[in-house]
Formats: C-alpha cells, sequence, structure tokens
C-alpha cells in the first residue's frame, strides 16, 4: 500500500475527521483502495459523527440510494439535516426538496439558505415559489432576482426564465435586447422550452429580425429533446419547407412524435398524412383514431374529418349517431356542417338524433 494512504489511514484511525472523509472517498470511487461502498459508508459516519458536514452529506445519499447501507429515508432525512444545520448547501438544497411536499414554510428557510451561500439550483427553486407565491408571498421583482443570481452563476435555466421575464416585462422593466440575450444562452445551454421559444421569435419576426433557417435550428435542437410542440413546428416546417427543404417523410416523424406525447394539431396533421398516404403507408384506420384522439381534444378540422369517417364507415365502423355527434359540436365553429348534420338526421330514427343531440351537449375537450 502506497505511503500516502497508510499515512491517510493512520490519521483516520486516530479520529481526524477531515481525514476519515478522505479516506470514505477513497473507498467510494477505488481511489487507492479497492472500490467498496459499504466501506466508505463507515468512514462516512465516523466522519459525520464527529461533525464533518459533507460526510453526513454523502452518507445521506447512500442511505437515501441503498449504496453501501440499507435504503432508509428517515436516516437520509437525519443526515441531510446534520449536514444542512451545520451550513452546507448542497444538503441545505436537498432538504428543501425532500420537505418541499409537505412544509413549504421550512422548505423555503433551506432553500433560502443555499441560496444566500450562491447554490443555483436552491436559487432557481426559490426563484420559481416566489414567483408563484407558493410557501411565500408572490414577489415577481425577488424572482426576478434569484433568477438573474443564478442565471449569472451560470444555471441555464435560470437564464430561460430570466430572458422570459425581460420579454414580457415580469419582475423587470422590459427589455427586448437583454430578454432575447438571456434566451440565447439558455438555448446554448440546452434548455429546450428557451429554444422552442428562440424559435418562435424568429419564425414570427418578434423582437428579432425572422429568420426561418435559424428559427429552423433552434426547432430542431428543443425537438431532438422530445419537446413536442417543437416537434410539432419542426413537422410542420419540413411539411411546408420553411427554413429548410421540403421532407414530408421527416415531417411525419417529427408530426408522430408529438401526436404521441398528445400534442393535439400534430395528431390532425398525421391523421391527414395517414388517411392520404402522403409520405407514409396509407392507413385510414390509424388516420381515423388519430382524428379520433385530436377531435377529443377540441381541434375542429378534425372533428370534421372524423364525422365525416364515421358517416362513411371510412377507417372506422358506420356510425351515424358518433358523425350527427362530432358535426354537431364541428358546427359551432364551422358552418359548412350544417349540411352533413342535415343529411344524417334525414337518415337517422328520431331517437338516434336525439342521443347525438344529447352527446354533443355534454361533451368537453379532453386534454392529453
Amino acid at each position: 500500500m502506497p505511503m500516502l494512504m497508510e499515512s491517510l489511514m493512520h490519521k483516520a484511525e486516530a479520529g481526524e475527521p477531515d481525514a476519515q472523509f478522505e479516506l470514505a472517498q477513497c473507498y467510494a470511487t477505488g481511489d487507492g483502495v479497492p472500490d467498496d461502498p459499504a466501506e466508505a459508508a463507515t468512514w462516512y459516519r465516523r466522519a459525520a459523527e464527529a461533525g464533518h458536514a459533507g460526510a453526513a452529506l454523502m452518507l445521506g445519499g447512500f442511505y437515501e440510494q441503498g449504496y453501501g447501507v440499507a435504503q432508509d429515508e428517515a436516516e437520509a432525512l437525519r443526515w441531510y439535516r446534520c449536514a444542512a444545520e451545520a451550513g452546507e448547501a448542497d444538503a441545505q438544497a436537498i432538504l428543501g426538496a425532500i420537505l418541499l411536499p409537505q412544509d413549504e414554510a421550512e422548505a423555503v428557510r433551506w432553500f433560502d439558505g443555499a441560496a444566500e451561500q450562491g447554490h443555483a439550483r436552491a436559487q432557481v427553486q426559490l426563484a420559481h415559489m416566489y414567483a408563484a407565491g407558493q410557501g411565500v408571498e408572490q414577489d415577481d421583482g425577488r424572482a426576478a432576482e434569484l433568477y438573474r443570481r443564478a442565471a449569472e452563476g451560470g444555471e441555464a435555466a435560470a437564464a430561460a426564465c430570466l430572458g422570459a421575464g425581460y420579454l414580457s416585462g415580469t419582475g423587470v422593466e422590459q427589455n427586448a435586447a437583454e430578454g432575447v440575450r438571456w434566451l440565447t444562452i439558455a438555448a446554448e445551454g440546452d434548455v429546450a422550452d428557451a429554444q422552442m421559444l428562440l424559435g418562435m421569435l424568429y419564425a414570427a419576426a418578434e423582437w428579432v429580425p425572422r429568420d426561418e433557417k435559424r428559427a429552423v435550428k433552434w426547432f430542431r435542437r428543443a425537438a431532438e429533446q422530445g419537446h413536442a410542440v417543437a416537434q410539432y413546428r419542426l413537422g410542420v416546417a419540413r411539411h411546408e419547407g420553411i427554413g429548410t427543404k421540403r421532407n414530408e417523410r421527416s415531417a411525419a416523424r417529427w408530426f408522430r412524435a408529438a401526436a404521441e406525447q398528445g400534442h393535439a394539431d400534430a395528431q390532425y396533421r398525421l391523421g391527414c398524412l395517414l388517411g392520404h398516404g402522403q409520405s407514409v403507408a396509407r392507413d385510414k384506420a390509424e388516420a381515423a383514431r388519430w382524428y379520433q384522439r385530436a377531435a377529443e381534444q377540441g381541434v375542429v378540422e378534425a372533428q370534421v374529418r372524423l364525422a365525416a369517417c364515421c358517416a362513411l364507415g371510412e377507417g372506422t365502423a358506420m356510425d351515424r349517431v358518433a358523425a350527427y355527434k362530432w358535426s354537431t359540436i364541428a358546427e359551432a365553429e364551422d358552418s359548412s356542417m350544417s349540411e352533413l348534420r342535415s343529411q344524417l338526421a334525414g337518415w337517422m330514427p328520431a331517437e338516434d338524433v336525439r342521443r347525438a343531440e344529447e352527446l354533443a351537449r355534454h361533451w368537453q375537450p379532453r386534454r392529453e
């Protein structure tokens, strides 16, 4: 065993908390000794019992994860609290997050302690709470101040919130240039919401010059992170050739990705592609299913298509009650549906018409 490790072990055995903590770190990472989580936990415990805040934090994590010790949430909380009370900022932030669901006031106290020490994630969480009035009096100015501190410390999520605040004038004086600057910092830091918003700004020429290629760039980066709205917008751009080459196969792929996450307009657009066999294999049954999902969320165009499918038995069983119901619902926004509804009424028994009208009367959009 190297002399340095022997010296460290001697100091740890002699009861020096810093040496005990360092030795625990070695066992936890396999640095100079075999990787041994149980031995690491033993030395973290000895250092923590001697008042070492960092060791108490690590021991709390071991108990929370069941690493080197049996998982025990109560013990994890106890050691996190010991570390937090000793001023360990990471422990204060973790303790705040654990306590938030059951005791917002105490959570705020711990987030505030960590935030005052410059803990960026605690600053962001506390800012969210001030913005929402959760556990504290609502204060947009205080929220913006905390977002700024975290953003200046490199927290990309805070930069996104600060940028949005500058655009809307929430908690700060409205300043579009500052808003775009902070949003760009957040977007470069891979915050999907910031990428999406920045794409929207460039697409709409809002506060920035119109730049459809740049809009597509940001939509794509957000879409690749699973952002449903960005996936839909990227699908539209690829389908229509806006800011990028037209590619209907790619459009269908992005519409499907967004549709599967419940994006109503994407569900409708995917249904249209499937119904017409446009860039994908024609599948009227699947098209009808996507029309159904979009219609239930209130997309009028999908309600129109679904009414026709039900009336003709196209992709689904013929169902004139359902067709009448959807044509009635859609007619509130699309007067052309009155003709289909009148035709259906002429083919249906009066009892079925009354039932369809009752279904339409009680229908409410249901978001996925």
